[in-house]
């Protein structure tokens, strides 16, 4: 078997994310947002409540990293994923439902919702509402949020990463490895990532 003389740059990762239709043949319609400022999910929102009904629509907003009240990153994760249980926990089967906000909060809301029972084609995801980026570093382990630029220092090790568009959906995040290794003295500039 002959391999390829390059990559394509074009292969990635990274998830795309086609438009989202509303499935009212469901029995029930439920969207999750990350803020309440969501203008796409929440006309998709009120046309659901004039076709299906209030009675078989429901708005949730998560907040999964707020340290409103004194809570670190994880209890506010921990108390997220017990609202969503506590909400979701007697939905029919036939369930149809749909995420907005960053992208880390939509794949951790969408293996929350794997992990509750719920199937991958039950859930649609929009279009993230920014460009910032859940960080992992291959080298310490460690998640960083809203990322805008690559390089980006590891908050944990410390080693320069270049941000690449390899995407972890357990994780939610993009991988992060050491961009200059063989020479530390190399450091390039600072790219905006999108």
């Amino acid at each position: 078997m002959k391999l390829p003389d390059h990559i394509d740059p074009r292969i990635k990762s990274r998830p795309e994310y086609p438009p989202v239709i509303l499935h009212t043949g469901r029995q029930q319609q439920v969207f999750i947002a990350e803020s309440d400022n969501s203008p796409v999910l929440k006309q998709m929102f009120q046309d659901s409540m004039e076709i299906v009904g209030a009675e078989r629509t429901l708005w949730l907003t998560l907040d999964h990293h707020s340290l409103e009240g004194g809570l670190s990153q994880e209890q506010a994760q921990t108390q997220a994923q017990a609202q969503l249980a506590s909400a979701l926990g007697q939905m029919p089967l036939s369930t149809a439902i749909y995420l907005a906000g960053t992208e880390a909060f939509m794949w951790d809301v969408h293996n929350w919702l794997l992990a509750l029972d719920f199937a991958p084609d039950q859930i649609q995801l929009l279009a993230p509402v920014s460009h910032k980026r859940r960080l992992f570093c291959t080298h310490c382990y460690t998640l960083m949020d809203n990322v805008t630029q690559s390089p980006h220092r590891c908050d944990g090790c410390g080693e320069l990463l270049l941000v690449r568009d390899h995407f972890s959906r357990l994780a939610g995040a993009y991988v992060g490895v050491c961009i200059n290794a063989e020479d530390r003295t190399q450091v390039p500039a600072a790219e905006d990532v999108a």
